[in-house]
């Protein structure tokens, strides 16, 4: 899926952005192997599903996306001890 981004609320101004959606197993390979190589944490660890985004220029990709899963338990806090007193959440939300 591409789509064409104009700027402004009036969108006459065409910023020349098309927003993509990785999805061929092709697309995720590579789209998996530039967040490797240029972000500066590497891959990391998939964890879920993800929407991976590709954000093009002139045909050149210029920015990746990636939206993830929320996290649904953590162990560090606000303060850095156990989350849960912290954040309001229990074990069981």
């Amino acid at each position: 899926m591409r789509q064409h981004l104009n700027s402004g609320s009036g969108g006459t101004r065409d910023c020349g952005l098309q927003v993509s959606i990785a999805s061929s197993p092709e697309e995720i390979e590579w789209f998996d192997g530039q967040w490797k190589e240029r972000h500066y944490l590497g891959a990391g660890r998939s964890v879920g599903d993800y929407l991976r985004q590709v954000i093009e220029q002139d045909g050149q990709a210029v920015a990746l996306l990636v939206w993830g899963p929320p996290a649904t338990r953590s162990r560090i806090g606000i303060s850095g001890l156990d989350g849960a007193p912290y954040s309001g959440w229990s074990g069981s939300s």
